[in-house]
């Protein structure tokens, strides 16, 4: 996987490191990988990335959302299309993908869970089906203030918000 010339300073050979509780971020989450694999140049330190191994972190990432409940779970989604008495085609129509992604997400093996975004559209989706309309801007203010998602330029009414929450009720 390794062992390389850098391609950065082009002198150097590119080696295998382990670093323990590397720091990364996948769609603006934090995350830390317990024990990553990085490649670092022996002359210049620049650090270099393996497909396989960035693929290893976001499953890591993937499986660490789940567990906390920060995105729908394939039983929930399901459950969401029942109460909604949609076919797959129809459901998948009315979030705007395809059935075959939405078979996807259903699956309680599936290889990787949906997006953020997709995520968002579900739980308003939910929340709407629950309690009856939803202000949108306040539910995704919401849920950016209580996620681990790091937004540097928010607008003003979030950060308006994340000083007084009440404003977003």
């Amino acid at each position: 996987m390794f062992g390389y010339k850098c391609q950065e300073c082009h002198k150097g050979t590119v080696r295998a490191t382990t670093v323990q509780n590397y720091e990364t971020k996948f769609e603006n989450v934090p995350f830390v990988v317990p024990e990553a694999v990085i490649g670092v140049c022996d002359d210049c330190g620049a650090h270099h990335f393996s497909g396989r191994e960035y693929a290893r972190w976001r499953a890591l990432f993937d499986q660490s959302q789940a567990e906390q409940g920060r995105i729908m779970s394939p039983a929930e989604i399901r459950q969401l299309r029942d109460d909604l008495g949609m076919t797959k085609s129809d459901f998948a129509a009315l979030v705007g993908t395809t059935r075959q992604s939405l078979y996807h997400w259903e699956k309680d093996d599936r290889d990787a869970p949906q997006s953020r975004m997709v995520d968002n559209m579900l739980a308003i989706l939910r929340t709407s089906c629950d309690t009856g309309p939803v202000d949108v801007v306040r539910f995704l203010c919401r849920r950016a203030i209580t996620s681990p998602a790091e937004i540097s330029s928010a607008a003003s009414h979030i950060r308006t918000a994340d000083r007084d929450p009440s404003l977003i009720d």
